[in-house]
């Protein structure tokens, strides 16, 4: 069992800077109903909270959705034990979905991709990034949990939105 203060040091790693996703849901001027997936410690899922958002978070990690909700200032995000292959939840019930940093994590990345389709509303937008380089694939290994990564997924970052049924970069 992780302990709060390895996952906090585990997004010291990683050193992101999500306010890209929050800014572009700010665009419509209304909270828009979001879906985080692999929300892990949930820093997206309460960020979006505290601009207005009504966020759902969903992981497959108890330990990560404890500390999510511990840290979730708002006490407004709905955090969710689950798996983003196999989502509970109806076709075309969010406005925004988020996969950052969780493709790379998951052996069948087009079944979590089919069903973030599934769930977004028409018009909705599917928010994704993966920032593990790479030539950071080892240093991954050597240095977080077995199995936590799928190091055949490493790729050069990228932070994409795609808004249904057309994609563009943000």
């Amino acid at each position: 069992m992780q302990t709060a203060a390895a996952l906090g040091s585990l997004a010291d790693i990683h050193g992101k800077d999500d306010s890209w996703i929050a800014a572009e849901l700010s665009r419509s001027g209304r909270p828009r109903k979001v879906l985080d997936l692999g929300c892990g410690a949930g820093a997206l899922s309460n960020e979006l909270a505290k601009h207005g958002h009504r966020v759902t978070g969903l992981d497959a990690s108890l330990d990560h959705l404890s500390v999510a909700g511990r840290s979730d200032v708002t006490r407004k995000v709905a955090y969710h034990h689950g798996d983003a292959t196999r989502l509970p939840y109806a076709d075309g019930s969010f406005d925004a979905v988020c996969a950052v940093d969780l493709l790379e994590h998951v052996a069948e990345p087009e079944q979590v991709l089919a069903e973030a389709a599934r769930v977004l509303a028409p018009r909705g937008v599917f928010f994704f990034e993966t920032s593990l380089l790479q030539k950071n694939a080892a240093w991954f290994a050597r240095h977080l949990p077995a199995e936590t990564h799928e190091l055949t997924m490493f790729s050069v970052g990228v932070g994409m939105a795609v808004k249904r049924p057309f994609l563009r970069a943000v």
